[in-house]
């Protein structure tokens, strides 16, 4: 997709918002990197490989991901305009966030763990606490 196909898109999520939407454009198919990095080289005239530019692999850098979580949970429903989707994920209110990081900061301070632990619940409606769940099994 083209940035101004992009830009189109993110255009015409104004006329089905409303108040706290959180909207997930179709893209199209996913690319490889390597792949528009072998087509960026042909159209630039050279060759890759090992006659030509190399492409060299480094890994990933700290924080980077191979993978990008658009919902936590649900499945995004269709809107009334092609490649534009709702997210079911709630959103909140960021004057309601604001307070409730600052609760959670007071928590931490005061060492109040079940105080931290209600709102991190909050704060993350899917949050499980792994280590505790297993030993209360």
């Amino acid at each position: 997709m083209t940035i101004p196909e992009a830009c189109h898109l993110v255009i015409q999520t104004l006329a089905v918002s409303s108040k706290s939407n959180i909207f997930l454009l179709d893209m199209g198919l996913p690319i490889k990197v390597v792949d528009i990095a072998k087509k960026l080289i042909q159209l630039s005239g050279y060759d890759y490989g090992p006659e030509g530019v190399d492409i060299v692999f480094t890994g990933l850098r700290p924080g980077e991901k191979l993978y990008e979580e658009l919902l936590i949970e649900g499945v995004p429903e269709k809107t009334e305009i092609p490649l534009i989707y709702r997210g079911g994920n709630e959103f909140i209110m960021p004057i309601e966030f604001q307070a409730n990081l600052e609760a959670l900061l007071h928590a931490l301070n005061t060492r109040n763990s079940d105080m931290v632990k209600e709102l991190v619940r909050v704060l993350v409606p899917d949050f499980r606490n792994v280590v505790h769940d297993e030993l209360a099994v």
